[in-house]
Formats: C-alpha cells, structure tokens, sequence
C-alpha cells in the first residue's frame, strides 16, 4: 500500500512538473509572437546573468535545508534558520550589487536593466518560495505542493496574457515572473499556517552549526552546476545578440517540456 501511495505521489509530480515547464514554455512563445524574439532574448539573457550571480550566493544551503527537514527537525526551527540564511545572503548580494553600481558609474535605467531587475527580484522571491515548499517535500505533502507550483505557473501565464492584450512591454511581462515568485511564496506561507500550523521560529547557533555542517560539501558542487545551467543564455546573448538569445530561449523551454 505504502509503494502504491509512493507511485502515486511521483507520478502527480512527475505530472506537475511537466505541465509546469509546457506553460512556461506556452509564455515563451506567446511573448515571442506578440513582442518579437529581442524581447524574449532580453529576458533569456537577464536569466542567465541572475543565474550566474545565484551560482555565488547559493552554496550548498537549500540541501540542507531539505535534508534537515527530511531527518524530522522542528519544521518552524527549520524555517526561521534557513530564512535568516537567505536574508543574509540576498542583502549581501544587493549591497556588493550596488557597489558594482556604484564603482562602474552604470547609470542608464534602461530596458534591459529594468528586465535584470525584474529577473532579479522573481529569482530572490522564487527562493524563499523554494524554503516553504520544501516543507511539503520532506512531509510528501505532494498534492499542495503541486497546487501551490501550478497557481503560480498559471497566474504568470494569465498575467503574461493581459499584459500582451492591454500592454505589451518587455519590463511588463519581465513583471510576471516577479508575481510568479511572489504568488508562490504566498501560497505556501499561507498554507502552512493555515493548514498545519507550521510558521518561522527564531533559529538556534546549534540549527545554524548544523546547516553549515551539511552545505559545506557543496561549496563547490553547487556553483559548478548552477553556472552550467546558465551560462548558456549569457553566451549567446553576448556574442550572438538578444535576436539570436530570444530563438534560443524559446528552443531551450521547448527542451525543457521535453526532457522534463
């Protein structure tokens, strides 16, 4: 019985997960017909540079997290420590952020900036999400869990589509992904509380020893694979151009409905 509900269960996020990449891949295509392929390559490129800074601000900690969690821990302890962790590091990564601002003198408040920024944001919120949502991993809490990812993916999708019809700009639909991140985050903090009665607690020296114990390992690994998985859109957009990155962007969701 226990098996039956195991397959079950992978089998919903087997499902979750690929209805959640066709719909990105369904925006994707929908911004690049309305807007153009520069647009999507602007929001392809600006993926890739966040997806580099992540790579140096994300070392090993959201494993241990999960793994905390799965071994039974105070979820409430759990959340409250490595909520502080993400703070920390977000505000560490802002502030070396506007130091570059500052150092280089980059003033314009362009498009692509405002894309970057948008980018920014929705990865910073989609990582506090990921610390809520990790709470229904560890429970196989599998049925919110694929609910909570579904609601986001789809508000972004509805979004993406009445900003396309009323007002179509890049730094509107970079917007979306901002909400995605948000909407997520909501949904799993609001359905903890409500439903479990699972909230932040104020974390420990001993629940922050342990943490660093478990993401130590990965120091190296992590980056390593983050960096690969973005670096990519960085290139092409580089030394190909937005055009180019905006056909890639769309080929590489279409890839990820696929392989997902």
């Amino acid at each position: 019985m226990a098996r039956q509900d195991l397959g079950r269960k992978s089998l919903l996020l087997l499902g979750s997960t690929w209805f959640g990449s066709a719909l990105g891949m369904l925006v994707s295509i929908l911004i690049a017909r309305t807007l153009g392929p520069e647009a999507v390559g602007s929001i392809g490129f600006s993926m890739g540079v966040v997806g580099l800074i992540m790579a140096a601000l994300l070392p090993g900690f959201a494993q241990a997290h999960l793994k905390r969690l799965a071994e039974g821990q105070d979820p409430g302890r759990c959340l409250g420590t490595m909520l502080t962790v993400q703070l920390a590091l977000d505000l560490l990564l802002l502030a070396a952020l506007g130091v570059a601002w500052a150092v280089t003198g980059f003033s314009p408040w362009g498009q692509l900036v405002q894309v970057f920024a948008c980018m920014l944001g929705a990865q910073l919120a989609t990582g506090f999400a990921d610390i809520y949502l990790k709470v229904f991993l560890a429970r196989e809490w599998v049925v919110p869990y694929a609910m909570i990812l579904l609601v986001a993916r789809a508000t972004r999708l509805v979004s993406t589509v009445l900003v396309l019809a009323w007002a179509p700009h890049i730094t509107w639909v970079a917007g979306t992904f901002l909400l995605e991140g948000l909407t997520a985050l909501a949904g799993a903090a609001l359905v903890l509380a409500a439903r479990h009665g699972i909230g932040p607690r104020m974390p420990t020296a001993e629940s922050f020893r342990g943490y660093w114990r478990f993401a130590r390992p990965f120091l190296v690994t992590t980056p390593i694979a983050l960096f690969q998985d973005s670096v990519d859109r960085v290139v092409v957009g580089r030394w190909a151009g937005l055009t180019a990155a905006g056909y890639y962007h769309v080929a590489r969701a279409l890839w990820e409905a696929l392989s997902s």
